[in-house]
């Protein structure tokens, strides 16, 4: 009686953890993303140093917002207090989306982020309101 029992165990276990991961989007550029190292840097450092990270490709996590004239990361879900510990984001135009995964990310705005891309601080994002911009981003996953 108790193998009946593990099979069953497993399989609940197995529906819970793809359940868990419904929803998480990946668009990455395979020929970028195999062949660039990025430096892993926290979003609150990043803050601190993109100045001297001129030039640099990075992976970073923090908490993204979009909306009219916004496509940004912050470091947490202060967008409108908060915008200048923000960067905004211009991804590499190789990036593989369509826009019905577009729309769906539209509305999971103030989740957490894992993006990789090159920052650029003489680009400081819509009307100059950000600290830089994280350009060519050839890598975006919802954590």
């Amino acid at each position: 009686m108790r193998l009946i029992y593990i099979p069953i165990i497993f399989l609940l276990l197995w529906s819970y953890s793809g359940c868990r991961s419904k929803g998480k989007y990946l668009f990455f550029v395979p020929h970028l993303d195999s062949t660039i190292t990025p430096k892993k840097i926290s979003i609150e450092q990043l803050v601190k140093q993109y100045k001297s990270l001129q030039g640099e490709y990075i992976e970073t996590e923090g908490t993204y917002f979009i909306g009219f004239e916004q496509f940004a990361i912050y470091t947490d879900k202060k967008f409108f207090s908060n915008e200048r510990d923000g960067f905004w984001m211009d991804v590499n135009k190789d990036l593989v989306t369509d826009n019905k995964n577009w729309n769906l990310i539209d509305k999971r705005q103030g989740t957490k982020i894992i993006i990789r891309g090159r920052v650029d601080t003489a680009s400081r994002g819509h009307l100059g309101m950000y600290l830089a911009t994280i350009t060519n981003i050839y890598f975006f996953k919802e954590d």
